[in-house]
């Protein structure tokens, strides 16, 4: 009678844990939005103000809403280009997975003189129709993509989608493992792609300014995102050296930390950490460097389409306040503000991100309009994002708790 009574405790005990740590989760989360979209709001009216004239209500007067419209019909298409390449990815994963579990069967297995097991024949439709039922269907690509902007608004660096779209892929029938070398491997093509463009970005912002400083800057970080494509290029071709050289880089770390017994345990926790993430992003790129140029060609070129067509926002923005597009001067300034965007700074890079495209644009757009120029890009690229995470994740919380109940 006492054991089952302590049963019941327990177990009650571990129920409300659970509901405090949900309402727990529910407060942070809903505090980094309040921050993030608190920050936003306060640059976006700090920068009309300091830029709205009598001219900012004449422009207005000849907007074009029809270029206005395509920027936000744009910014949805890339999300859809988002969605191809996780569906790829994921697919690609997924076959390569039940590849490795078929092939031991009928490769050390003797078949002659058995009339059990079935033939090679067999085995290959078995994992054909096996895989065919695990692929992530598009929708679902897109609802995982949608639902992982929300978090990526709120979070700095925009780090919280990445999560989300683990969770997801793994209630899709991926493992866990397989979640999250498709996740890194689509971080492994955007990185490769931001670092390519930032650093023809910086040369081609170095050619057009006139300004010592924005050369200087330019010149600065055309050699870091230079040192950046090497280091991926190294990473992407000899993974398995990357464990060695930051094995290194904490090995001349800790000797530093020896005196500190707080230092040794901070350490302890970024190194486990860090290699944590090493092994993650070393299984992304061995897994898709093995199945040829195919997967990687195609997945360079949608990660590629992907930022072209977003980057195209900003200036079809400007045609509707008839204003000249820029087109070069935005994809080059667009690639260094998403690297300073990366930054883990605000949720959301809020602040960040409206003062970066304003400092970009001063001197290409006329001070009476770009106030509003800003308002507009961070209302296609971040409330538009906001809102239509937001309805994913209830609509797709829906689903999961409807899938529970079933199993239930």
């Amino acid at each position: 009678m006492g054991s089952e009574r302590g049963t019941d405790e327990s177990s009650n005990d571990e129920a409300v844990g659970g509901k405090l740590n949900a309402l727990g989760g529910r407060r942070r989360r809903f505090l980094l939005l309040f921050i993030s979209i608190s920050i936003s709001i306060f640059t976006l009216l700090l920068l009309l103000n300091l830029t709205t004239s009598r001219e900012t209500f004449i422009a207005l007067g000849q907007v074009n809403p029809i270029f206005l419209l395509l920027a936000f019909l744009i910014h949805i298409f890339a999300l859809t280009i988002w969605s191809l390449r996780l569906k790829i990815l994921s697919d690609f994963v997924s076959e390569r997975r039940n590849s490795a579990k078929f092939r031991p069967a009928r490769e050390n297995h003797n078949h002659c003189n058995c009339g059990v097991c079935m033939s090679g024949e067999a085995v290959e439709k078995q994992r054909r129709r096996r895989w065919k039922r695990q692929r992530l269907k598009f929708s679902d690509s897109l609802k995982i993509v949608f639902a992982s902007l929300f978090g990526a608004c709120i979070t700095p660096s925009q780090f919280g989608g990445e999560p989300i779209r683990i969770y997801l892929l793994n209630k899709k029938g991926l493992s866990v493992g397989d979640s999250t070398v498709v996740v890194f491997g689509e971080r492994v093509f955007d990185f490769f792609v931001v670092m390519v463009g930032a650093f023809l970005g910086s040369l081609f912002l170095w050619h057009a300014t006139s300004s010592a400083i924005l050369k200087a800057f330019c010149m600065f970080f055309g050699v870091v995102f230079c040192v950046g494509v090497v280091a991926v290029t190294f990473c992407v071709s000899k993974p398995e050296s990357v464990c060695g050289v930051f094995e290194r880089i904490f090995s001349a770390i800790e000797r530093f930390a020896e005196r500190s017994s707080r230092g040794r345990a901070t350490l302890k926790r970024v190194r486990e950490r860090a290699f944590q993430e090493l092994e993650n992003f070393c299984a992304a790129v061995v897994a898709i460097r093995e199945e040829g140029r195919k997967v990687i060609l195609f997945a360079l070129f949608l990660s590629a389409a992907l930022w072209t067509v977003d980057f195209c926002i900003p200036s079809l923005i400007l045609l509707g306040l008839n204003a000249p597009p820029v087109w070069l001067f935005s994809f080059a300034a667009q690639f260094l503000l998403l690297v300073l965007v990366a930054l883990p700074t605000t949720p959301g890079s809020s602040g960040v991100a409206e003062i970066g495209i304003a400092s970009l644009y001063a001197n290409v757009v006329g001070m009476h309009i770009l106030g509003v120029f800003t308002l507009l890009w961070r209302l296609v690229v971040y409330y538009l994002n906001l809102f239509i995470g937001g309805i994913t994740s209830l609509f797709v919380l829906g689903e999961l708790k409807a899938c529970e109940r079933v199993r239930v």
